[in-house]
């Protein structure tokens, strides 16, 4: 099991309700427990994101740190 370094909050983009919202939503010290997609660039991780149903909540979107 690896691990991968996302980019800071301010690069986010949130999803509720199917609708982009940008930044994060998660304010304070917030759990997060995600997903790494492959994706032809970040408007088509957004997209991908979009489609995943969420119950209560959102979904965000973070490019991961590059070497």
């Amino acid at each position: 099991m690896t691990g991968h370094a996302l980019r800071p909050a301010t690069t986010a983009v949130s999803i509720r309700d199917n609708v982009k919202i940008g930044g994060s939503l998660a304010d304070g010290a917030q759990t997060l427990a995600g997903y790494l997609l492959e994706a032809f660039d970040f408007d088509h991780a957004t997209w991908i994101a979009r489609m995943v149903p969420v119950a209560d909540g959102w979904g965000e979107v973070r490019p991961p740190v590059t070497a």
